[in-house]
């Protein structure tokens, strides 16, 4: 008698996308929480790309090449969106006002 393999259950890509999803916003807060204290850190990045795939595998049950690639963009994502909204952050405490004033009041613009 044959030993009896392992059933490998299909990956579910889009499943996994979205449950790495929230890494964006939980990664950009621990961003801006740092850069308040007045660092950039790199830890930033390490954590999101370790967040990012611990969530993909837990949505999709698996991780593959295209899985990888995921990761890797949402990982860049947060760092980039991070970064923006810490030199963001910067500007509103720069003109004395509230974050959000920025997009809906033209007076910081002019």
């Amino acid at each position: 008698m044959a030993p009896a393999r392992p059933i490998r259950s299909s990956e579910n890509v889009g499943r996994g996308t979205l449950f790495a999803l929230p890494t964006l916003p939980i990664g950009v807060v621990l961003w801006l929480v740092i850069w308040n204290f007045g660092w950039m850190s790199s830890l930033v990045t390490f954590a999101a790309a370790a967040m990012a795939a611990r969530f993909y595998v837990m949505g999709a049950g698996g991780l593959s090449r295209k899985g990888v690639w995921v990761i890797a963009a949402i990982t860049a994502a947060t760092a980039i969106l991070s970064f923006v909204a810490g030199v963001w952050l910067d500007a509103a405490k720069y003109i004395n006002s509230q974050p959000l004033s920025l997009i809906t009041s033209s007076e910081p613009w002019t």
